[in-house]
């Protein structure tokens, strides 16, 4: 699976809430999805709830993080790659 971006949150998102796809899985390239949320997003969050969610300490952020260290790390069932921007 490829995304990038916002999509490359939904696929991880995806790949936590659904067993079916991520046991289906074989490799994920991720192409500037800001896993750890963007620092920039923070001063324009009251703009609308995409820009919130994307601030490095969003709730929709931390959840992410927390729920796929729980869920996957450190044993990823899946190569896994990252390429930023």
């Amino acid at each position: 699976m490829v995304a990038c971006s916002m999509g490359g949150l939904l696929l991880e998102r995806a790949l936590l809430g659904h067993t079916e796809v991520s046991s289906r899985t074989s490799h994920v390239l991720l192409y500037g999805a800001p896993g750890g949320g963007l620092v920039k997003a923070g001063p324009f969050r009251f703009l609308k709830r995409q820009v919130r969610d994307m601030d490095e300490k969003s709730e929709f952020i931390e959840t992410l993080r927390t729920q796929w260290d729980n869920g996957f790390e450190p044993n990823v069932p899946f190569p896994m790659y990252d390429c930023g921007w």
